[in-house]
C-alpha cells in the first residue's frame, strides 16, 4: 500500500511514483487534451472542521468514485486521532488501513492531465493563502481543468474552486509542487 507521508502537508518525495516527463502542462494543453468531467461539474463537496484537508480531500474522491460516504467524526475516534493535530503518517496509515484505501501517489504533468482526461479525481496539494502573504499546504480533490488551472472541491470554503496551474506546478510545468494521488477503495 502507498501512502502519503505528510508533515505540516508536505508530501515526502521519496513515496512518490517516479516518472520521467517529457512535456509540460503547457505543451499537453496545446495538444488539446480535454478533462472528462466539466468544470461545472457537481462534485461531492462539504466544509472540513480544522486540520480535516487531507481526510476531506479523500473522502470526496470516495463519495464520487464510490458513492461511499465516510464519517470523518468516526474515523477520526476509531484511529485515535485528536481534531487539534495535522494528519501526520501514522494517523493517516491507521485511517486506510481501517477503510481498505490505497492512495498512489505521482507527481509529473502528463500522468496528472491523463488521470483527469480520463475522469480520475486526484488529491492534490497546493499552497493556500491565509492572508498576510502566509501560505500553508492544504489537500483538495480536483476533478477537472481549463487552459488556466485545475477546478477542484475546496473543503475550507465547501465550495468548488480554481487553483492557476503556477499554484499546482514546478516553474518548469513538468512536475506538481507536491504530488498527487489515486485513490482506491478495496470492497
Amino acid at each position: 500500500m502507498c501512502v502519503a507521508l505528510i508533515s505540516g502537508c508536505t508530501v515526502s518525495e521519496h513515496m512518490m511514483r517516479a516518472h520521467i516527463p517529457s512535456r509540460s502542462y503547457s505543451e499537453i494543453l496545446a495538444d488539446g487534451m480535454q478533462p472528462s468531467l466539466s468544470p461545472e461539474y457537481a462534485f461531492p463537496n462539504s466544509y472540513q472542521y480544522e486540520n480535516g484537508c487531507f481526510a476531506f480531500a479523500v473522502k470526496h474522491v470516495l463519495e464520487y468514485k464510490f458513492d461511499e460516504t465516510v464519517d470523518l467524526y468516526e474515523a477520526e475516534t476509531i484511529i485515535k486521532k485528536p481534531r487539534t493535530v495535522l494528519w501526520d503518517v501514522d494517523y493517516i496509515t491507521a485511517f486506510l488501513e481501517e477503510y481498505d484505501i490505497t492512495m498512489t501517489w505521482y507527481k509529473d504533468a502528463e500522468t496528472f492531465f491523463d488521470f483527469l482526461s480520463q475522469g480520475e479525481p486526484l488529491v492534490i496539494q497546493y499552497p493556500y493563502d491565509v492572508g498576510n502573504n502566509t501560505f500553508i499546504g492544504h489537500l483538495v480533490a480536483a476533478y477537472s481543468f481549463d487552459k488556466t488551472g485545475v477546478w477542484a472541491a475546496d473543503s475550507i470554503s465547501g465550495e468548488t474552486i480554481h487553483i492557476e496551474y503556477d499554484l499546482v506546478f514546478n516553474k518548469s510545468g513538468t512536475h506538481t509542487r507536491y504530488g498527487f494521488a489515486t485513490v482506491w477503495k478495496e470492497k
